[in-house]
């Protein structure tokens, strides 16, 4: 932006601005590190600045410590810190933090499981446009965990997560489900033409079933 991409002139001057506190410039650092832009790639050392920011109330770095301690990067594997994390940034807002949380509420992994909190969280992130998120919550209407069952409710969310943009492409998992539901006429009338328009997208995208 204005200047040539420099990943290492990007870091020296987030560290810059991290080293004097600010919360921004600290979770960058935790970014850069976590995925070798600028600098070697080190687990530990994203720890470190994202927790520097994330206990200064910064979401996102609050829900990338959520991750470590998830996945175990940088820090002993701990669902149940990866919960508290998750949880401080989807209470203010991150919507990829609450799609964690549901998914922790979900599997019971860290929490005790508990589909209608799992549904709670799912929403939440899912009308931020979240399309992961949209995709679980017409799952759970699709088998009626945690809310009762409905197929409209599933179909209009099935289609909100197959048609947008998630990390740069469409959900698959979504547009197959967006088939299944066509091809079989639950929440929808029945439409073949439709199905395999839904199902060949998938495909596409490479999902097997």
């Amino acid at each position: 932006e204005g200047v040539r991409q420099d990943y290492a002139e990007a870091f020296k001057w987030f560290k810059l601005s991290a080293d004097q506190g600010n919360s921004e410039a600290q979770s960058m650092l935790g970014l850069m590190y976590l995925d070798g832009d600028g600098v070697r790639q080190d687990y530990a050392e994203a720890f470190k600045w994202f927790k520097l920011s994330a206990d200064q109330g910064n979401s996102k770095a609050q829900s990338m410590l959520g991750y470590l301690y998830f996945d175990g990067d940088g820090v002993r594997q701990d669902y149940a810190e990866a919960f508290k994390w998750f949880k401080l940034a989807a209470d203010q807002g991150n919507a990829e933090a609450q799609l964690r949380l549901g998914l922790l509420y979900m599997n019971g992994e860290g929490v005790r499981q508990d589909y209608a909190e799992a549904f709670k969280w799912f929403k939440l992130a899912a009308d931020q446009g979240h399309a992961y998120a949209q995709f679980y919550v017409g799952e759970l209407y699709m088998n009626g965990d945690g809310v009762r069952q409905d197929y409209a409710e599933a179909f209009k969310w099935f289609k909100l997560a197959a048609e947008a943009a998630d990390q740069g492409s469409p959900n698959p998992r979504a547009q197959y489900m967006l088939g299944r539901m066509y091809f079989e006429g639950d929440g929808v009338h029945q439409d073949n033409a439709e199905a395999f328009k839904w199902f060949k997208l998938a495909a596409d995208r490479g999902n097997s079933d």
